[in-house]
């Protein structure tokens, strides 16, 4: 199917610089581990989706995530080192330095908290960019600390 997909793409409507530039990374294999954390990542969130669509929400899975990375702690109260490094693993935080980084996050979870706005603030997008940070060890402890444990069953990589 994908390869079908692929050759149904017709390259030729693209500017050769674009395709140039494209190309080379065609080519390039993935490393094991990387191509490992995909499959794993698809599984991760099927389990987080699976425990949050029918009990809670978006707004409940983005609350808990915010929780996790801060290490239980409000966000406006402060912001854990740990949540930096999260928030420090996408392109547009590499070079942004930690007040920036702080300042996101901490208007981020105020924004996410105001009634107000709830309407114009995309709890499923913002849940699935943070998820979407964690390592596979991270993603397993969020299950194990926020989905499973009212099951007392515990998922293990």
């Amino acid at each position: 199917m994908l390869y079908t997909t692929m050759s149904m793409l017709d390259l030729s409507t693209l500017p050769p610089e674009l395709i140039n530039h494209i190309i080379p990374f065609t080519y390039q294999t993935q490393s094991r581990e990387l191509l490992y954390d995909i499959r794993t990542f698809n599984t991760d969130f099927n389990i987080v989706q699976d425990g949050y669509m029918y009990d809670y929400d978006d707004a409940i899975l983005l609350y808990d995530l915010h929780m996790f990375c801060n290490r239980n702690t409000l966000i406006m109260d402060r912001v854990s080192i740990f949540f930096q490094k999260i928030m420090k693993r996408h392109f547009f935080f590499k070079t942004k330095n930690i007040s920036q980084v702080n300042n996101f996050i901490t208007s981020h979870g105020k924004e996410g908290a105001n009634v107000k706005n709830a309407h114009a603030f995309d709890y499923t997008r913002k849940g699935r960019s943070i998820f979407g940070l964690l390592t596979q060890e991270e993603r397993t402890r969020f299950i194990n600390d926020y989905v499973l444990q009212e099951e007392d069953v515990y998922y293990v990589i």
